[in-house]
């Protein structure tokens, strides 16, 4: 399936971290085709979109903001992903949605592509405000147990979303594995697309 991008449309986002096909630190096979997906620092936060239909499983335990207003990337609330929700979908993957500031669902509740689910944040590990975003498969032997606790969520499997980049005219699909990172807040900008 072609995931919708997890931010709201118009919204200008940065992609900060990639997959180790990039040579980044999402190395690990849990994670490793994840994104960190950053507004821009002079834009007011994100509100964050469900990607695909399904059933939510939030993790609402974190201080947010930070006790002192700061990020911090040792803070293992949620197992380091901070406030954060799942969706299980019916073909059986989970996406995950972490940092968040504020939640805006409840636990086990039915929510629909496109639904505002959260504003981005800075819980848990985070070195600054953002959404750590992924498709996972889990073992569904152990998917009680997965969605019972914070953070792990199994094997990361690479996905497609559309997203146009500011420097480009036309829309396109493109695999999580392919789209373009860097560390700066300087153009190109990713947008989402319906």
């Amino acid at each position: 399936q072609v995931f919708l991008f997890p931010i709201e449309l118009k919204h200008p986002i940065k992609c900060q971290q990639g997959n180790r096909v990039w040579e980044r630190s999402h190395h690990h096979e849990n994670i490793q085709f994840a994104l960190d997906l950053h507004s821009l620092p002079s834009d007011a936060p994100a509100k964050i979109l469900a990607a695909s239909d399904g059933i939510a499983y939030i993790y609402d335990q974190c201080k947010s903001p930070n006790p002192d207003g700061h990020a911090h990337n040792d803070d293992p609330c949620g197992e380091g992903y901070g406030k954060h929700i799942r969706i299980m979908h019916t073909d059986d993957s989970l996406t995950i949605y972490a940092h968040l500031s504020q939640i805006m669902v409840k636990q086990l509740e039915t929510v629909k592509r496109g639904q505002v689910i959260g504003i981005e944040g800075l819980s848990g590990r985070a070195g600054t405000r953002h959404l750590h975003f992924g498709v996972h498969r889990p073992n569904l032997n152990y998917l009680q147990e997965i969605l019972k606790n914070p953070g792990w969520t199994g094997l990361s499997v690479p996905f497609k979303m559309t997203i146009r980049y500011s420097d480009r005219s036309e829309s396109e699909i493109i695999s999580s594995d392919q789209i373009r990172w860097d560390d700066t807040f300087n153009p190109p900008y990713l947008f989402g697309v319906k």
